[in-house]
């Protein structure tokens, strides 16, 4: 039997680690134009440490977020427009500031013990109308039951959770990836376009 996944490409946001924040707005939108147009569900964008990430001790930005993202709104047709926020990074006023510049969709991050530190931000994305998942970093800090725990914690705020082929097998419809696996770690979009298919 064969699913529907939902694709957010991230290349545009952990990506930015690799190339030490330094993409230009034009090369962000040219890669989200041709994402796009590859049928990818959403994009992400951002610093790589997310919204309001630019700074000394995360690494700064050629660019605002504020730039990258409307560069990227100004080239997709079909995609979402997504983002990550960092609880203590990013704050809800950057949450609502790239809301009003057309982010539909944000992924809430926080250690994978410290759940409860996202509460406000995904129930003002939620009030806000977006779509709002969680994201538990570090995942292989904590025993699977203490995740799950936390896991619970996100989706009582609002949020879904998930990760990649695992998660699919289990049911998930929903898989982040990235360009080559560009940035930190990250499923390789190719690679798991040609898998998914493979297993219908």
């Amino acid at each position: 039997m064969s699913r529907r996944l939902f694709l957010q490409d991230v290349t545009l946001r952990d990506g930015m680690h690799a190339v030490r924040h330094q993409i230009e707005p034009r090369q962000a939108a040219a890669i989200a134009a041709a994402l796009d147009a590859a049928g990818v569900d959403a994009i992400e964008v951002a610093h790589g440490d997310g919204l309001a990430g630019a700074s000394l001790t995360y690494g700064p930005g050629s660019h605002t977020d504020a730039e990258w993202i409307e560069a990227v709104a100004a080239s997709i047709t079909r995609a979402r427009l997504t983002t990550l926020l960092l609880p203590g990074i990013g704050t809800v006023r950057e949450l609502r500031q790239a809301c009003a510049l057309g982010v539909r969709s944000v992924r809430v991050a926080t250690h994978c013990t410290e759940a409860d530190i996202a509460a406000q931000h995904i129930a003002t994305a939620r009030e806000l109308g977006m779509d709002v998942a969680g994201f538990l970093m570090m995942s292989h800090m904590a025993s699977p039951a203490e995740l799950a725990r936390q896991a619970a914690l996100m989706e009582s705020y609002g949020a879904g959770v998930a990760n990649s082929l695992a998660a699919v097998e289990a049911g998930a419809t929903r898989v982040d990836a990235a360009l080559a696996g560009h940035g930190a770690d990250n499923c390789p979009l190719e690679a798991f376009v040609a898998v998914a298919t493979l297993e219908g």
